[in-house]
């Protein structure tokens, strides 16, 4: 049958009513959303501490144990049983619901004398039920009880712990194995999904490699072929033509191919010199080379000379009539070219000579 209150009670003719109200209708009630434990202000409520002697004090405070509450109003004494004379012991003070006696208490466990001591167990039946406050470890032949020698329990959430509210008293063993499995689910999902993706990463790396070797196998073959169109350009025959060039080139300026200690030079005469061709500025005295005698210069600039030197004779030969050009004299519309034949090693036949007639 449901249970519930808090409704009024109606009385009857002789005065008795008719919903009473018992205590653990109320303990059942505030057991909802009540936890046990020691209440946490004062923060020293019902800690165990030395006294003197064999005794202990449990300090003023609150607990609760399955709806009912319990007060300490002062400091309440407590008085540990001699010690063993050859082993020792563990006593635990507890906080006692006892519903059978209608009392909550605090009580004395007294522990068993051992090599290996561990503390007394706590009852938790349906009528009655303990909370630790402080474990005692009683030392062989001990006399006086020290701070030392008492372990706190109060907040040990197996043994004691502190009074929390609502929120504090929901299931969170429920709570945490709904939050695993959501958990689990979804990182079986990320990892599934991060294994897609790595194996789409690794797919398109696959690709990029070979679309990159099939890139470069193209780039090769088609720069093998380049090299294949002009392999006859740069081959022996076309470098000796170019030797063979470079040659006449330096022949007709007439250069040599390096600087001799045993020549005297003549005044124009050519040299190279630390990869500089050089012109006598006088003739010199034969020796190491002295750049006083000389003066660095270009093929081109001395063929240059040569050109401006032919030019100026024949303009000579043309001023003093000394060359016949009437009918080969060509002028054109800037009136500044002549065109002129059979000149022998002076031009070449009809080369186009420049000059200014100012």
């Amino acid at each position: 049958m449901a249970n519930y209150l808090p409704f009024n009670s109606i009385l009857d003719g002789e005065g008795t009513p008719d919903r009473p109200c018992k205590a653990e209708d109320w303990a059942w009630y505030f057991s909802t959303f009540i936890g046990n434990g020691v209440f946490p202000k004062p923060t020293d409520g019902l800690q165990v501490v030395s006294d003197s002697d064999m005794n202990v004090l449990v300090k003023d405070g609150f607990g609760y144990i399955n709806g009912y509450a319990f007060k300490n109003p002062a400091d309440y004494q407590v008085t540990i049983t001699t010690a063993d004379g050859s082993l020792p012991r563990i006593d635990r003070i507890v906080l006692r619901w006892d519903l059978a006696n209608r009392l909550m208490q605090i009580a004395l466990l007294t522990g068993t004398p051992s090599a290996s001591p561990s503390a007394p167990p706590l009852a938790r039946t349906a009528d009655r039920y303990e909370l630790a406050l402080a474990d005692i470890a009683v030392a062989a032949g001990t006399t006086t009880i020290t701070q030392s020698m008492i372990t706190d329990r109060r907040s040990n959430t197996d043994l004691c712990g502190i009074v929390e509210g609502t929120v504090s008293q929901i299931d969170w063993a429920a709570l945490t194995s709904q939050l695993n499995a959501f958990m689990d689910e979804y990182s079986a999902a990320i990892v599934s999904d991060y294994a897609g993706y790595t194996a789409q990463i690794e797919e398109f790396e696959t690709q990029y490699e070979s679309d990159i070797q099939d890139w470069t196998e193209d780039q090769q073959a088609a720069f093998l072929a380049w090299v294949a169109t002009i392999q006859d350009i740069l081959d022996e025959t076309v470098a000796g033509q170019l030797e063979l060039e470079i040659e006449r080139l330096r022949n007709q300026v007439g250069i040599p191919d390096a600087y001799d200690s045993d020549t005297v030079y003549d005044e124009g005469d050519y040299c190279i010199e630390d990869n500089t061709l050089q012109r006598a500025k006088k003739q010199t005295l034969g020796g190491g080379f002295d750049s006083t005698f000389w003066e660095p210069t270009t093929v081109l600039s001395e063929i240059q000379k040569r050109i401006d030197i032919e030019r100026e004779k024949i303009y000579t030969k043309i001023a003093n009539n000394q060359l016949a050009i009437e009918s080969r004299l060509v002028i054109n519309d800037s009136g500044d070219h002549l065109l002129l034949d059979d000149l022998g090693t002076i031009l070449a036949v009809n080369q186009t000579v420049k000059f200014n007639f100012a």
